[in-house]
């Protein structure tokens, strides 16, 4: 006797419920009962990348991301994208199927070439696996005869001639409309397979908020206003399946707050990692645009600062419609105005230190292939004192000579110079007299000073290095980091200039955390720092020195004329 296949809505790699009976799934009149001798596999269709502008086409159909600078008002500045999602896609995101179809209920009918309709099943599919409505259900079809199969979710309304989908609020935010359409000619034998690829309907977009070294804890996020236009909302589908109008114009959107859930834990690290905060999919429909929707934070905490009611913009999408089965992704990308180093090791920012003491402010983050750098939060001292000459006591020959295996012509090529570790601790890069510089307290004080110094709190992170005397590259580092770094070089005389800074800025990095702002006003009216930097010209080196509350200073001099201050630096 033939086996009797009990239709189920199956999975790419499974084929579910298979029975055996007596009874033969074909007539005697040649008809074939479809809801038994027929098995139906639903695949779903895998979303791709959304196309975000009309910008020029990048790779697999996505286009340049189109951003947004947005001043928080908080300290913190966030820059906001829309761009093409690439999580939760199949193998290549290039429109590859997905082994599971998603829950729900689903009906399956029949058209034949004279475009009759044909009733088919209903039932509904958990986990894979799929239950009929009606038990024992029959559904005769002709064997031999080609029929077009469609298969549409409950968010797709039937009405007998044809199909139509109709998009509304809040409903629609949840709702993953599909239809699945294939032409199949009916068999007589045993084991005849249906397959459907459903395809989405919808667009969708994840709301995220991207942090480094903590996540957005708290994050809830609202969606509100109207949009107006033609075009969007309903779509109408012939009998077949066939997508024959789109209609609709205004809506009002207003849902929220989605409480949004970060990718993983925040834990700890030296290296800074990344947290993508995320709502679940919001879908919209397909050709919606989203110029007029208002997007607010409606509570979170980031880096110690409130994120509620902060208002983000939709402008950047003035050239996006969203196209259906596209993912898309609204990202808002906070960065931390200031990074600081920990007693363990690893980095993080003041209102995320938990029991960590910082040392210093990151002015180089760590990467798995580079070593980060910080710079202390307070001036080096040797017994007290923190005004240091090249050499103790004053004149020993190393003042006059070359210290370096390296030397720059000027401040153009000296701001290169990031080498001050190897210029503090490495014997080989000193030609004078071949001795590590930091173990030399006598005649290279400055570097002693920076290479002993003693942060307020014991380190026990085994990946914190030597303190070193800066280089001007270093001094660079810090600049960028805080501020800016644009040195304008004397036409005259370029191994000195000057360049503007935010004292305020800057200096409250180090005096939020405890320690000690830069360039205050010292005994000829300005301070000195050294940096470990040599020029070609025999005993000159460049050094920094503030005149004014905005400006720095980078002149150049002999060795044996300065007394500054030292401010260690250290890698991690």
């Amino acid at each position: 006797m033939k086996k009797i296949l009990f239709i189920a809505g199956l999975v790419s790699t499974m084929l579910l419920a298979a029975c055996s009976s007596e009874e033969s799934v074909v007539k005697e009149d040649g008809k074939v009962n479809a809801a038994k001798g027929i098995t139906f596999r639903l695949t779903e269709e895998a979303f791709v990348p959304g196309v975000t502008n009309n910008g020029k086409a990048g790779a697999k159909g996505t286009r340049a991301i189109e951003t947004q600078t947005v001043n928080l008002g908080n300290g913190l500045v966030a820059e906001v994208s829309l761009e093409p999602d690439t999580a939760d896609m199949a193998p290549a995101a290039t429109g590859v199927t997905r082994a599971t179809v998603s829950d729900g209920h689903y009906t399956i009918y029949a058209v034949d070439a004279s475009n009759v309709r044909h009733d088919g099943i209903k039932g509904t599919m958990t986990s894979g696996v799929f239950t009929p409505d009606v038990a024992g259900q029959e559904w005769f079809l002709n064997g031999g005869e080609t029929y077009t199969f469609v298969c549409i979710n409950d968010a797709v309304t039937d009405n007998g001639t044809g199909l139509r989908y109709t998009y509304s609020m809040p409903a629609g935010i949840n709702q993953n409309a599909m239809i699945g359409v294939t032409t199949h000619t009916v068999s007589n034998t045993e084991h005849d397979v249906v397959a459907f690829t459903m395809r989405h309907q919808n667009a969708r977009i994840r709301y995220q908020v991207t942090s480094y070294t903590t996540p957005c804890v708290g994050a809830k996020f609202g969606i509100g206003g109207s949009v107006s236009g033609t075009g969007y909302g309903i779509t109408d589908y012939d009998v077949k399946g066939t997508q024959t109008a789109r209609s609709g114009g205004f809506l009002a959107i207003s849902f929220g707050p989605i409480t949004m859930t970060a990718d993983h834990p925040m834990t700890y690290s030296s290296i800074v990692e990344t947290y993508k905060t995320s709502t679940p999919y919001v879908y919209y429909p397909d050709a919606f645009p989203l110029m007029y929707a208002q997007y607010t934070m409606s509570s979170g905490t980031l880096y110690g600062e409130s994120l509620q009611a902060k208002v983000f913009p939709t402008a950047l999408m003035n050239s996006t419609t969203l196209q259906k089965n596209h993912s898309y992704v609204y990202n808002i990308k906070v960065k931390p105005s200031v990074l600081y180093l920990f007693q363990d090791g690893t980095v993080g920012t003041l209102a995320d230190k938990g029991t960590r003491t910082p040392i210093g402010v990151v002015v180089k983050e760590k990467t798995a292939t580079e070593e980060g750098t910080a710079v202390a939060l307070k001036e080096a001292t040797v017994s007290g004192n923190n005004d240091f000459t090249y050499s103790t006591p004053y004149g020993s020959s190393s003042m006059f000579a070359t210290t370096n295996s390296t030397t720059y012509a000027d401040i153009n090529d000296g701001q290169n110079d990031v080498n001050g570790y190897k210029w503090t601790w490495e014997a080989a890069s000193n030609p004078h007299d071949h001795v590590v510089k930091a173990n030399k307290y006598q005649d290279y004080t400055p570097y002693y000073a920076a290479g002993h110094y003693v942060p307020d709190v014991a380190v026990t992170g085994a990946n914190v290095g030597h303190w070193y005397l800066p280089a001007l590259g270093d001094w660079a580092l810090l600049f960028k980091a805080l501020d800016r770094w644009t040195p304008t070089p004397n036409t005259t005389y370029p191994k000195s200039g000057t360049f503007p800074w935010d004292k305020t800025k800057v200096n409250a990095a180090f005096t939020a955390a405890g320690g000690k702002g830069l360039f205050a006003f010292g005994p000829y009216g300005y301070l000195i720092y050294w940096t470990s930097t040599e020029y070609t010209q025999t005993m000159m080196f460049p050094y920094l020195y503030g005149i004014s509350g905005n400006t720095i200073n980078i002149d150049a001099n002999a060795k044996h004329n300065i007394t500054g201050k030292v401010r260690p630096f250290v890698h991690f």
